[in-house]
């Protein structure tokens, strides 16, 4: 499965989702965005990855800041991400704010948003605050598709990024064996792709992938490394490190929600709360929402949800 190729067309896919679906497309920068809420209005959610491309316009806007940052600044302002229909940047990294305040005000075509995260999790009102920022973007992602997100909606696509979050988790298993199917580089490079890309046709190509990686004899013995870091745009340092000999069989970087599923949590009320309240500010590696209480009966904040096996991993080569 060529999922570095699926990265690298991923404006013309986007392109051509809209054309063949007359639906929007939304940039985002953070993958903390709540993608479901705009999947449930019928908009596709891309993430905007830099690249290392030729930049003779961010320093205009931004002198000394990060890469990432001015290479969005650079692709933004010189044409190529024509077909997005908006742009919403997620509490986080102050230099990404600053791309997202230099695009807005650069592209006043485009629809933006600002979706504020309580930062203090542990405060009596972060939830509060949390239900009120979900609740304003849910009304603006009503509007900019001019679709209804009703609770059968949400639920569907709850249901398909859960899917999705299976089959990644799935694949994610294989990593642990002693010799490895999958190198670090194809893992990157599928996490990337599956960010840019419509989730219901992407869990198609994952079962595929899964049945390829299944099918596949043992990889080979090789130094066994775990890569930590923020967020990451391409798989260039997973290959230097396969180059030399070794492979990246565990990350833990600011690139995905794959561990946090939510199942049965129907009521769009509940999303906007507890659920996605969950997903963000959880750290365990593995979590499971089975069900969720009317959010008026819940009498803490502090959510313990007890652990849950959800499927058998794939045997382990």
């Amino acid at each position: 499965m060529d999922f570095r190729t699926m990265v690298a067309d991923r404006h013309t896919y986007a392109a051509a989702w809209k054309a063949r679906t007359g639906g929007k497309v939304l940039g985002y920068f953070e993958p903390y965005f709540p993608e479901e809420i705009a999947y449930a209005a019928g908009i596709l959610p891309v993430r905007i990855l830099a690249e290392h491309t030729p930049d003779t316009v961010s320093d205009k806007w931004v002198y000394g800041s990060c890469y990432p940052a001015k290479d969005m600044i650079n692709q933004f302002l010189s044409g190529g991400m024509e077909y997005l229909d908006g742009l919403v940047n997620v509490e986080g990294c102050q230099w990404i704010f600053n791309a997202y305040e230099v695009i807005a005000n650069n592209r006043p075509d485009l629809f933006t948003h600002y979706l504020f995260l309580p930062d203090y999790t542990d405060s009596p009102t972060s939830k509060h605050v949390l239900r009120s920022e979900l609740s304003v973007l849910k009304g603006k992602m009503e509007a900019l598709s001019g679709n209804e997100i009703t609770n059968e909606k949400l639920d569907h696509a709850i249901e398909v990024y859960n899917r999705n979050r299976f089959l990644l988790r799935r694949i994610c298993e294989l990593r642990r064996a002693d010799q490895p199917v999958l190198l670090g580089s194809e893992y990157m490079d599928m996490m990337l792709a599956d960010q840019v890309m419509d989730k219901a046709e992407m869990n198609v190509l994952l079962e595929q992938f899964l049945e390829e990686l299944e099918a596949r004899p043992a990889g080979r013995d090789t130094i066994r490394l775990m890569l930590i870091g923020s967020e990451t745009w391409n798989s260039d340092l997973e290959r230097l490190v396969e180059s030399l000999g070794a492979n990246v069989v565990i990350d833990e970087l600011d690139n995905e929600k794959l561990f946090e599923l939510v199942r049965n949590c129907r009521p769009l009320k509940q999303y906007m709360t507890d659920v996605f309240y969950f997903m963000t500010f959880t750290p365990s590696p593995l979590s499971v929402v089975e069900g969720c209480a009317p959010f008026d009966t819940w009498t803490g904040y502090r959510i313990e949800i007890p652990p849950v096996d959800i499927s058998p991993a794939p045997p382990v080569r």
